[in-house]
């Protein structure tokens, strides 16, 4: 009798834990606005277009991907260069939408990174080309244009039924300073009224601590205002508006104040990668926990029973399938009251489980009230 032996092992097993932790102090600190907050006197806008990426090593679309030939078509005809689009191959030719990110005022000239994404069947846009292709502004119309080498930081490799390989995303790149503005994206407005403060985390008491200080650097009592959690309007006074630079003088010494960021205190944890992350402001009332592991084994076994010489028997072939399940016990765990990052830390890594049991030990905390934060999943 031949034997063979095929096993399924799925496992759910105790290991050393990797928490990450930001601002193992007490308390953030005095940062300086710019580090925080976003603060413009006009904002951005978006800007769109559609074009080709060529130069590719045979990781283009394919012939199904019709708007990409006829986009190549169209090109080649605008060359001078007639060409039947039935007989065009475009596996070194990608379709792509380009965007970016310019100031709303941005002056022709301006230049600004873009991002390229593919929009057919392309495989990868490594090494390939953007050619010149139009930039469209929010009102539509034509505000500037992109080209330049595409950079992207991944790879992808199809050796057909060898198997493929893939690192990071690799259809989608970035020409660094590939856009170029012709025309301001909008029409030119006077100086503002305002100077709006956005911050990027939102919180009522880093607002009120940062129209504080904004208010203390001006030596004024009513400059600065918080409209909401998230924003802070600055006003710009009307001998300021009148004097050209000096608008930009007065932002300039605004991102550079500092003021206490009193955030909440959060844990973030990502279930896809067994990312987690704490805050600083992040505490542990005492609990107890019980943690244990599950392992299951599944063993798939072939049996071949073969007849003996000269036999009129048959080769019988049949299938065994043999599980076994084998749970440790858990180990209650006492936590002792954490007031400090460093306390939290050494509190779960006591624990002695993964990072993704972790994350679920972490939500059970939550919801009996013993972790003093907000639990973010994404």
């Amino acid at each position: 009798m031949f034997r063979h032996t095929r096993s399924l092992i799925i496992a759910f097993l105790t290991a050393p834990l990797l928490v990450a932790t930001i601002g193992m102090g007490e308390a953030v600190g005095a940062v300086r606005i710019k580090d925080v907050a976003t603060v413009h006197e006009e904002g951005h806008v978006q800007l769109i277009g559609y074009g080709l990426v060529a130069g590719l090593s045979g990781t283009g679309d394919g012939t199904t991907t019709q708007f990409t030939v006829q986009s190549l078509g169209n090109m080649l005809e605008k060359l001078g260069i007639n060409v039947d689009s039935d007989r065009v191959r475009v596996r070194n030719v990608a379709a792509v939408i380009a965007t970016a990110d310019v100031p709303a005022h941005a002056r022709p000239g301006y230049r600004a990174d873009i991002t390229v994404s593919a929009l057919g069947d392309a495989r990868s846009l490594r090494g390939g080309t953007l050619i010149l292709t139009q930039l469209l502004g929010p009102d539509g119309e034509l505000v500037g244009s992109a080209q330049g080498p595409v950079v992207v930081g991944g790879f992808s490799v199809n050796a057909g039924n060898h198997g493929s390989m893939q690192k990071n995303v690799a259809t989608v790149g970035r020409v660094v300073g590939g856009a170029m503005i012709t025309r301001p994206p909008l029409p030119d407005a006077p100086p503002p009224e305002f100077i709006a403060i956005d911050l990027h985390q939102p919180d009522y008491a880093s607002a009120q601590h940062l129209a504080a200080a904004v208010n203390k650097a001006l030596k004024s009592s009513d400059a600065a205002h918080a409209t909401t959690a998230g924003r802070i309007e600055v006003a710009v006074t009307e001998e300021l508006r009148k004097q050209p630079g000096a608008v930009v003088d007065f932002v300039a010494t605004i991102e550079t104040v500092e003021f206490e960021d009193d955030q909440a205190a959060r844990v973030v944890v990502d279930e896809r990668t067994g990312t987690v992350v704490v805050g600083a402001n992040v505490r542990l009332a005492s609990a107890a926990v019980s943690h244990g592991s599950l392992s299951i084994e599944i063993r798939d076994q072939t049996l071949v029973s073969q007849p003996g010489a000269f036999s009129s028997g048959q080769t019988v072939v049949a299938d065994q399938v043999d599980a076994s399940v084998t749970e440790e016990s858990g180990t209650m765990v006492e936590m002792r009251e954490a007031v400090t990052v460093q306390d939290v830390v050494q509190a779960l890594n006591d624990l002695g489980a993964s990072s993704r049991d972790l994350i679920n030990i972490l939500q059970a905390l939550h919801r009996a009230g013993a972790l003093k934060a907000e639990l973010v999943v994404l």
